[in-house]
């Protein structure tokens, strides 16, 4: 896929950019999951499969993608993920990807104008089992400057105050994209969101 590889070189040419958010996410992540490298991890906007090569780097190689874009292709050329899931997500529950059926989640770069935002959250944790580590990473001035994404950080508060998540870490780390900073969250789902409805539809 042409453009998939050309936008790829473009955000990751240390001469050009450095895109950096991938690996600030995941160098995080890594030290709140399961030291059994064969749980089930699922990437959220997965693209061209940046996240998927930093986890591999620490042996977490059971990776799903989920992404809907033409530069999935290249992901797949590079045999980076065992499963690819083609949805939009919305604010209502996917209908491909099973619900609590994933030990960990991981999303960078999806949540900037025009894409998620932080009415997608709980969207997103409907596929993380309890117990397990949802992590989001964003350029930092979004979550600062813009008025949507300023909602993000009060979405977790209250999802933590519903008893859903608990807080891991949140932190702004320097080296996203150039010049600019990099935020990372890092919750535990500490509770189910599914019915019993939805249940028995996660098991059959």
């Amino acid at each position: 896929n042409k453009y998939g590889v050309e936008y790829e070189k473009d955000i990751t040419d240390s001469n050009h950019v450095g895109y950096n958010s991938p690996r600030l996410l995941i160098e995080e992540l890594v030290q709140f999951l399961p030291a059994d490298k064969e749980i089930k991890i699922i990437d959220i906007g997965a693209g061209t499969g940046l996240n998927a090569i930093e986890l591999i780097k620490f042996g977490y190689n059971n990776i799903d993608a989920l992404d809907p874009s033409d530069m999935i292709r290249v992901a797949k050329e590079r045999n980076l993920y065992r499963g690819y899931y083609d949805e939009i997500v919305t604010t209502e529950p996917l209908k491909t990807v099973p619900q609590e059926s994933y030990d960990a989640l991981v999303t960078v770069g999806t949540f900037l104008p025009s894409h998620l935002d932080h009415t997608h959250v709980r969207t997103l944790l409907r596929l993380v089992k309890p117990n397990g580590v949802f992590g989001l990473g964003m350029r930092n001035e979004f979550a600062v400057h813009d008025q949507v994404y300023q909602q993000l950080m009060p979405e977790l508060l209250q999802l933590e105050k519903e008893g859903i998540v608990k807080h891991l870490s949140w932190k702004t780390k320097p080296g996203c994209i150039q010049d600019k900073d990099a935020r990372v969250f890092v919750v535990q789902k500490v509770q189910s969101q599914l019915d019993g409805a939805d249940v028995d539809k996660a098991n059959s």
